[in-house]
């Protein structure tokens, strides 16, 4: 196998690696931008609200009615403002116009009426897509209601309707940049990673979907190559109890020949993941990335992990034929490979007692998959 780390490849280099891994084994809330898109509320559907943040300036288009029920919309521009915990808050006044163009006629001007009303968007700490929106107009009733990013092209109406988003969503191509630059052990502060999940998978023992793929060969076909899943194989799942997502990517060996992993442990939006932004690699913190000898023995969520961001960088339907956003059409050289959903086979006993023991099952059931770990 080909190191993750290329510039430790060289043997006087490896030594490196090995004393990274035995480091880990051993060993405040940061600010994110809210997802831009549609957000409504889930138990209020038909009124909702369009959301774009560029630098740090939030334009707001809201969907409404008038008192009579007749559709109204306002917009709102301010900036954002760091909140508690790290998140940010938006307060604006309601603007809106009249007098504009109908669909399809001559193009007519329209005009602002004035500002008649107020909303702030408080976002959610944890989670870039919720936020609680207050909203009124002038002397009238003023709400407090939970909105949340609509995730409406993450699931397809193929998919069973068991799986649940936090996987198929995971579907796609992933451009990751991990920071190490706190380890000493490390020459350079970051590595990257390119990784591509192209099917999922439902096991009955521990009860979770798995999402599958590899570390692709490069960063221009957008696909698992037979030699990518024969060498390095990844697949993860979602762990409802942190509300992140574990991935586990077949990596390479050390001196001894014992299998080396890296193991994602990340939070998830429709276009990016991150973990332990806080930078203190407190183990069952806020997740990150950490580097493992993954034989089935000890609990690497135990291990320091270190900061990592992810990006789609394509798109589930791109890895799925060949063509689709974020990739040249034909791009690909091998073909791409067509979904697919297959039971797992049975796990084998897993240790308990440990911190996060359901998702410490799902981990050896992993390694087990990516054939690192004794059956």
């Amino acid at each position: 196998m080909v190191s993750h780390f290329p510039h430790l490849e060289q043997p006087m280099r490896l030594s490196a690696l090995i004393l990274f891994a035995a480091a880990l084994v051993t060993g405040s809330a940061h600010a994110y931008t809210p997802s831009s898109g549609h957000w409504y509320n889930t138990s209020e559907g038909g009124t909702g609200l369009n959301i774009d943040l560029q630098d740090d300036l939030m334009y707001v288009t809201v969907y409404a009615y008038d008192a009579n029920g007749f559709p109204e919309w306002y917009t709102a521009l301010d900036h954002i403002e760091p909140g508690i915990d790290g998140a940010f808050v938006f307060d604006a006044r309601l603007m809106v116009f009249e007098d504009g163009a109908c669909v399809g006629c001559v193009y007519q001007r329209n005009t602002l009426v004035g500002t008649v009303g107020d909303i702030r968007i408080a976002f959610d700490p944890a989670d870039e897509t919720r936020a609680a929106m207050t909203w009124g107009l002038d002397g009238g009733p003023v709400r407090t209601v939970p909105i949340t990013h609509i995730p409406f092209g993450l699931k397809r109406p193929s998919d069973p309707a068991t799986v649940p988003v936090e996987v198929t969503k995971m579907l796609g191509e992933w451009s990751v940049t991990q920071d190490f630059s706190d380890h000493s052990g490390f020459e350079f502060p970051f590595s990257g990673d390119v990784l591509v999940f192209e099917d999922f998978e439902f096991d009955s023992d521990t009860g979770l979907w798995f999402f599958n793929g590899c570390r692709a060969d490069n960063l221009v076909d957008g696909f698992c190559s037979t030699d990518a899943l024969a060498q390095h194989d990844a697949s993860g799942f979602y762990d409802a109890a942190v509300d992140r997502q574990v991935i586990v990517v077949n990596d390479s060996v050390d001196a001894s020949n014992n299998p080396l992993c890296l193991l994602y442990d990340v939070n998830t939006s429709h276009i990016k993941f991150e973990g332990d932004l806080d930078g203190d690699h407190a183990p069952n913190d806020d997740g990150g990335v950490t580097l493992y000898v993954c034989d089935g023995s000890g609990n690497p969520f135990n291990n320091e992990f270190y900061p990592v961001r992810g990006f789609r960088s394509a798109s589930r339907t791109f890895v799925e034929t060949g063509v689709g956003p974020a990739k040249a059409a034909g791009s690909a050289t091998d073909g791409a490979k067509a979904p697919l959903v297959r039971e797992a086979a049975p796990k084998s006993a897993n240790p308990a007692g440990e911190a996060r023991v359901r998702a410490l099952e799902a981990l050896r059931v992993i390694e087990q998959r990516l054939g690192v770990a004794a059956q």
